[in-house]
């Protein structure tokens, strides 16, 4: 096992960790892709309505969707060096004694990204 994930609210392992690793890389790009299309609509309906429920709805997105990109945007990368160094999220969060010892499970970046990814 990885780590039980309360967002899935599943945990995630060896079998489902592509998905997950998935799921968190499509939703930050989604997050991205929102928040860059929203922010012209955002700032057209502020110049010409000032505050009227539009803006406040467009407005909401925008936050929503850079709070999502910032919160996915950081978990992203440290998932995808775990894939590379082929370490799960409780061996990385253990003693420096676990992390100093001999990684035999790690087969280098290239074959630990293509071991998840199959």
């Amino acid at each position: 096992m990885d780590h039980h994930c309360p967002w899935f609210n599943n945990c995630v392992s060896f079998t489902n960790y592509k998905s997950f690793l998935l799921t968190i890389t499509y939703s930050t790009l989604l997050a991205i892709f929102t928040l860059l299309t929203t922010i012209p609509g955002a700032l057209k309906a502020w110049f010409s309505c000032g505050l009227c429920f539009e803006t406040l709805q467009v407005n909401g997105l925008v936050v929503c969707s850079a709070i999502t990109s910032v919160s996915l945007g950081v978990l992203v990368p440290i998932h995808i060096d775990f894939v590379l160094r082929n370490v799960t999220t409780l061996e990385n969060m253990g003693s420096t004694v676990l992390r100093e010892a001999d990684d035999s499970f790690n087969l280098g970046r290239k074959r630990n990204f293509v071991q998840v990814s199959l």
